[in-house]
């Protein structure tokens, strides 16, 4: 009996021993990885999902500033980049002025309309996609800017 007692003294040390040290890798790697993980704070690194959601912002602002501006360029005096861009009370002022003003003058104000149109038009062009949307989607400017 005490040969297995003695047996399993060293068995039960030994087992006792691996995990206390299991235990400290785990805590070593722990810290290793919050350690890297201030690191890429420190540097504004943002993780791959944070980089594909951007660039997938950043090609959907693309996308609609481009359309928005060739709709403002063709169908400006329509008011139509109006109503896309979420402005509903520009887009029915210009559609207005343009049916009403262009039956009273005889299509000049169809003229004035399609000027703003185009240059509104140019205007969101050349504007970067984060112009545009701190411009036309966080402030909500109106007119000309």
């Amino acid at each position: 009996m005490s040969d297995k007692s003695k047996n399993n003294n060293p068995n039960e040390d030994e087992i006792n021993s691996l995990k206390e040290e299991i235990e400290s890798l785990k805590k070593k790697k722990e810290i290793e990885n919050l350690k890297s993980e201030i690191k890429s704070l420190q540097k504004d690194e943002s993780p791959n999902i944070d980089k594909e959601s951007s660039n997938t912002e950043i090609d959907e602002l693309k996308s609609r500033r481009t359309t928005i501006g060739i709709l403002a360029i063709i169908f400006g005096f329509l008011g139509v980049h109006k109503f896309m861009l979420g402005y509903k009370r520009e887009g029915f002022i210009l559609l207005a002025v343009s049916i009403f003003g262009g039956i009273i003058t005889c299509g000049i104000a169809i003229i004035v309309t399609d000027i703003i149109g185009i240059i509104e038009g140019i205007m969101i062009l050349n504007k970067t996609p984060m112009q545009f949307k701190k411009t036309y989607i966080d402030r909500k400017t109106f007119w000309f800017q």
